[in-house]
C-alpha cells in the first residue's frame, strides 16, 4: 500500500499487470507515475489549504465550480473572520495529519479514453470525538488532538484525464469534502468549571418576587431530573451522547431555565425530544414552557436541532426529514414564552441521473404562507447577527448556510444527566 503525507511518493518500477496488447509498456508505465504525481501533488495543496496549488493539478479553471468550491472550503482567512485565529489553527493542525493511501492495483488507467481512476483511503486524526468533549479553552483541544492516537478512516476515489498537453491530472474528487467536514464544526469549549459555580450561573435574586426563588427553582429541576432520568439516559445511551442538560436564564429573570433532551415516551429511546422548563415563582413549580419533537432519532437523516438566543427572543430550530426533502422548523419565541413566530425552510434535493448531480431548491414558509427567498434571508441574517449566545447545536451547518456565524459565538452546550444533578446539587 502505498502511504503519502504532502507529496512524498515512493515509486514503485514494478511494471503494471493488465495492461492490453495496444498499450505500450513503457507509456503505460509512465501514464501510472504521472497519475501519482498529480494525485500526490493535488493533495498536497488540499492540506496546506493551498487551493491554487492543488489546481494546478487539476483539468479545472478558476471559472470552473469544482475550483470555486475547494476555494470555499480552504478558505483559511473566511475561518479566522467567522471562528477566530484559534479554531483556524486547530483546522490546519487537522489538515496537517491528513494520510492518504492507496494500493497499485486500485489505480486503473484508459490508454484508449485517455482517463484514469483511483481508490484511496484517508486517514486523520480522530477530531470528532475531541470536538464532543468539553473543553476550557482552544490550547486544551490542540493538546487533546496532539495526543491523539485515534484516528478517522475515510474511502475515496479522485478521477483523471490528461490535458491538451496530454499531461494527466485531477478532473474529479467528491471525497475532499467529507474529508474537510471538520471545517464545519467548532469543539466545546466553556469558559469556566462546570462544577465551579462561582460568576457562571445565575445566583442573585435581583428582580426575582421572592428571595427563596432560585433555590426553589433548583431544587425543581433536580426532581424534574430525578423524574425523568431514565428517559434522558435512554437517549444518552442509544446515541452514545453526554449532551442531553443544558442550563441557563433565557428569559432574563433571575432565574435559569432547564433544556433537557429525553425519549419520547414509547420509542425505546429510538427518538428524542426536547423540553425547555421555567420556574414559575406565583405558581411555585417548574413547568413546561417549550416542547420541541422529534428533534433526534434513529431512522432516516436522524433529525438535529439548534436553540439559541437574541435580546428579544428564543429561537429554536428542528431540522428533519429525508435526504430528498427535509425541513428547518423554526419557532420564534419572546420571553413570556408566546409562540410568536413560525418558519418554515424546505430543502429539495432532486438527484439527475444522466449527470449523477443534485439539484438543490429551496421554499420558505412564514407562518404557513409561502414568502420569498429574499425576505427569509433578511429576517434570519438578523437573527444570527444579533445571537448573543446558542445554547445548543446538533446541527450540521455548512459554510453557505444562514446559521453559519452562530459557529463564532459564545457556546453554553449541554451536558449529561448525571453531570447536572451534580452542578444542580453543587447550587442548591
Amino acid at each position: 500500500m502505498k502511504k503519502s503525507k504532502v507529496i512524498s511518493v515512493i515509486l514503485c518500477m514494478t511494471l503494471i499487470a493488465g495492461c492490453t496488447e495496444h498499450n505500450d509498456e513503457a507509456a503505460y508505465r509512465d501514464a501510472f507515475f504521472s497519475v501519482q504525481r498529480a494525485m500526490n501533488d493535488f493533495i498536497a495543496g488540499v492540506i496546506t489549504f493551498d487551493p491554487d496549488e492543488a489546481r494546478e493539478n487539476t483539468t479545472w479553471s478558476k471559472k470552473d465550480q469544482e475550483y470555486k468550491d475547494l476555494s470555499r472550503l480552504l478558505d483559511k482567512d473566511f475561518y479566522v473572520e467567522q471562528a477566530g485565529s484559534d479554531v483556524a489553527q486547530i483546522y490546519e493542525y487537522i489538515a496537517s495529519t491528513i494520510v492518504f493511501s492507496y494500493e497499485d492495483e486500485n489505480i486503473k488507467i484508459d490508454m484508449e479514453k485517455k482517463t484514469a481512476s483511483a481508490k484511496v483511503t484517508y486517514e486523520l486524526v480522530d477530531w470528532q470525538s475531541i470536538f464532543a468533549e468539553t473543553h476550557y479553552s482552544y490550547d486544551e483541544v490542540m493538546d487533546d488532538l496532539k495526543a491523539s492516537e485515534d484516528t478517522i478512516e475515510i474511502k475515496g476515489k479522485i478521477e483523471f484525464e490528461t490535458d491538451e498537453h496530454g499531461v494527466w491530472r485531477v478532473s474529479k474528487s467528491k471525497d475532499i469534502g467529507e474529508v474537510f467536514s471538520f471545517v464545519y464544526s467548532l469543539p466545546v469549549i466553556s469558559g469556566t468549571d462546570p462544577t465551579d459555580t462561582t460568576d457562571t450561573w445565575p445566583s442573585e435574586t435581583d428582580g426575582t418576587a421572592f428571595a427563596d426563588s432560585y433555590d426553589r427553582a433548583i431544587k425543581a429541576y433536580i426532581q424534574i431530573l430525578e423524574e425523568n432520568g431514565a428517559s434522558i439516559r435512554a437517549i444518552e445511551n442509544t446515541f452514545s451522547t453526554d449532551k442531553t442538560c443544558g442550563l441557563y436564564d433565557i428569559n432574563r429573570d433571575g432565574i435559569p431555565e432547564l433544556y433537557v433532551l429525553m425519549e419520547r415516551p414509547d420509542s425505546d429511546g429510538s427518538v428524542g425530544e426536547i423540553s425547555v422548563y421555567s420556574y414559575f415563582e406565583y405558581a411555585g413549580e417548574a413547568m413546561e414552557v417549550v416542547h420541541i419533537p422529534n428533534v433526534i432519532y434513529m431512522a432516516g437523516s436522524g433529525g438535529q436541532s439548534l436553540l439559541y438566543e437574541t435580546e428579544g427572543e428564543f429561537i429554536v430550530s428542528a431540522i428533519h426529514g429525508e435526504d430528498v426533502l427535509y425541513g428547518y422548523y423554526t419557532s420564534v419565541y419572546d420571553h413570556q414564552w408566546n409562540e410568536t413566530t413560525q418558519y418554515l425552510r424546505e430543502v429539495h434535493n432532486d438527484y439527475d441521473y444522466d449527470n449523477d448531480t443534485y439539484q438543490v431548491t429551496y421554499k420558505y414558509f412564514k407562518d404557513g404562507t409561502e414568502i420569498t427567498e429574499d425576505e427569509y434571508v433578511s429576517v434570519f441574517t438578523g437573527f444570527v447577527d444579533d445571537a448573543i449566545v446558542v445554547l445548543s447545536n446538533d446541527n450540521y451547518i455548512a459554510t453557505e448556510d444562514i446559521e453559519y456565524k452562530l459557529l463564532a459565538k459564545p457556546y453554553i452546550g449541554m451536558i449529561s444527566c448525571d453531570f447536572m444533578l451534580e452542578l444542580l446539587e453543587n447550587l442548591s
